[in-house]
């Protein structure tokens, strides 16, 4: 995933003229300014968490591929078929008439999972296969994704990061195969908190987001140079606002649905 990320240049933003002096501002619109800076300061550092865990998630859905292996290739002397209340068809390790070990456990809707056991749940390493090829590979506990995983969506778009009690929660990356990709903290299987999207257009936003959009304080870099420090409501500039152009013009005001509808002169 590291490919996705080289395109942040996060070090190189610092260094970006941030355009008007402060005191060419409004003051309305330098104190929002302000804190949309410090919104996409914390979402740089979100992104930087999610880059460093890593490891800690090809490590989880490697470990849930190999035990899935080990599962499907258990011998006859370790292998015993159950089958179990509301369908369920189970063959695997079993120890006091509970599923522990290593098994395979085929649902009747079509789902699967192969992976470890303890106390008659699927808890360790595993994978977890939906009938219509979804797949999550990573750490369960008591039958929920929960833990670093990996889960593979259709199309090609896949989320990496944390999970618990089967949504993605916590802090992850999700990337899709046009390019877009979004570095940042999760809620409740939805991009919600600080984080960081880079778009296929070189766009990048940094800032707060909710409910997979751009919504609250945060900076859009623009093509061409332009960027845009403020208030966001569902992705669009919205609420108080700067707009800060490369050659070192500006506009700032109110904006609504990306429209600047109510201008402030500097120092106003």
């Amino acid at each position: 995933m590291n490919r996705y990320l080289t395109a942040l240049g996060l070090t190189a933003l610092l260094l970006l003229p941030m355009g008007a002096s402060s005191q060419e501002l409004a003051p309305e619109v330098k104190a929002v300014v302000e804190a949309a800076r410090e919104a996409a300061r914390a979402a740089r550092q979100v992104a930087d968490r999610a880059r460093l865990s890593e490891r800690e998630v090809l490590e989880a859905a490697q470990a849930g591929r190999a035990a899935a292996i080990r599962a499907r290739q258990l011998g006859p002397s370790s292998r015993v078929s159950l089958r179990l209340a509301g369908g369920v068809i189970y063959e695997g390790e079993v120890r006091d008439g509970r599923r522990q070990g290593l098994g395979v456990a085929d649902f009747p809707d079509g789902n699967r999972y192969e992976g470890e056991w303890r106390e008659d749940q699927s808890t360790g390493a595993g994978i977890y296969v939906l009938k219509d090829g979804r797949q999550y590979q990573g750490q369960f506990v008591a039958n929920e994704a929960h833990g670093y995983g990996i889960f593979l969506l259709s199309g090609r778009h896949r989320y990496q990061g944390q999970f618990a009690h089967d949504v993605a929660a916590g802090i992850g990356i999700y990337a899709q195969p046009d390019g877009q990709n979004y570095l940042g903290e999760f809620h409740n299987d939805e991009a919600s908190g600080h984080g960081v999207y880079v778009y296929a257009g070189g766009e990048r936003f940094e800032g707060e987001v909710w409910k997979n959009e751009r919504n609250g304080l945060g900076i859009q870099y623009l093509p061409g140079g332009d960027r845009y420090e403020g208030n966001f409501k569902d992705g669009r500039f919205d609420g108080i606002g700067a707009r800060f152009r490369r050659n070192g013009s500006f506009e700032q005001g109110t904006w609504r649905e990306g429209l600047l509808v109510a201008p402030r002169e500097p120092g106003t």
